[in-house]
């Protein structure tokens, strides 16, 4: 895609189509795959030790929700994807000219569907947090976005 691109792009619009193009198609897979064969088995044995209470003879040890776990990892995964994803959409606007003035028509639409999108998604595990998680997630893909140039 990058080498289909780069031809028609101006010296500016590359580094940008470029570290787009690297983010979307490199970072993300690999953060997704440490999120779920490294952090989370980390976690749990992390948790483990420290749950483990030796009275003589007797070892307690803490019991862990397979589900929740699983929800956590798929929790995590999902505010990835919908902050890159807005993260784009966004940066994309604002790069093919639909920004005015310093300001999208489209913009307060994908930062409501994205913060609606991760709210209403993300599993159980997180209750209490969704709205702070949906904020936090819009507020930097958001704040990421405005570094693309504007072109009108």
């Amino acid at each position: 895609m990058r080498k289909f691109a780069l031809p028609g792009l101006y010296p500016r619009e590359r580094k940008w189509f470029t570290s787009v193009i690297f983010f979307t198609g490199f970072i993300v897979p690999v953060l997704l795959y440490l999120i779920w064969f490294l952090a989370i088995p980390t976690f749990l044995n992390f948790f483990d030790q420290i749950g483990m209470v030796n009275q003589g003879e007797n070892v307690i040890s803490a019991r862990y929700d397979a589900v929740s776990i699983i929800s956590l990892g798929i929790g995590v995964s999902w505010i990835i994807i919908i902050g890159v994803l807005t993260t784009s959409i966004l940066s994309l606007s604002r790069f093919f000219g639909m920004v005015k003035n310093n300001e999208s028509g489209i913009r307060i639409r994908i930062l409501l569907i994205s913060f609606s999108l991760i709210l209403l998604s993300l599993p159980k595990t997180y209750d209490g947090l969704r709205i702070i998680i949906s904020l936090m997630t819009v507020f930097v893909a958001d704040s990421i976005s405005r570094l693309t140039p504007i072109f009108e």
